[in-house]
């Protein structure tokens, strides 16, 4: 879960967005419960998650997906929320350039699944920005 709700803040960053509001590692944590419990995911899963270990199986494509709709950063319809992403992510670093990324991994629900398509661009964008995504849900 913290994987995935680093993605989505590093992806928030590049835009600011008059309505979103950047999420903090405490949403974070009442999200991955809600996440959780709503999706029935196994404590043996939720432990790989809290060492950013993501397996490609439904219930972590779903679990992702589920973080990044309640902070913001996806929606079903449309995909990854860029804006919000570059608002979440940025941190210091050129708004312009996190945007650029985070589009590079948007893509497109190439085979009609939601999680899938969630997964993909945290999978994606994750690869060489792990360190920003973490940043973004540090503890204070």
């Amino acid at each position: 879960i913290m994987q995935l709700f680093v993605a989505i803040l590093a992806l928030t960053l590049a835009v600011v967005s008059a309505e979103f509001v950047v999420q903090t590692r405490e949403d974070l944590l009442n999200y991955r419960a809600e996440c959780v419990k709503s999706l029935g995911v196994s404590d043996e899963l939720v432990e790989k998650y809290k060492s950013w270990n993501f397996p490609e199986d439904d219930t972590t494509q779903c679990y992702i997906k589920c973080i990044f709709n309640k902070m913001q950063l996806f929606d079903d319809a449309n995909g990854p929320i860029v804006d919000n992403l570059v608002v979440q992510l940025a941190h210091g670093r050129d708004a312009d350039e996190v945007r650029a990324e985070i589009i590079k991994c948007a893509g497109s629900n190439t085979d009609g699944n939601v999680c899938h398509w969630a997964f993909r661009g945290f999978q994606c964008f994750q690869k060489n920005n792990l360190s920003l995504i973490k940043a973004s849900v540090k503890k204070d």
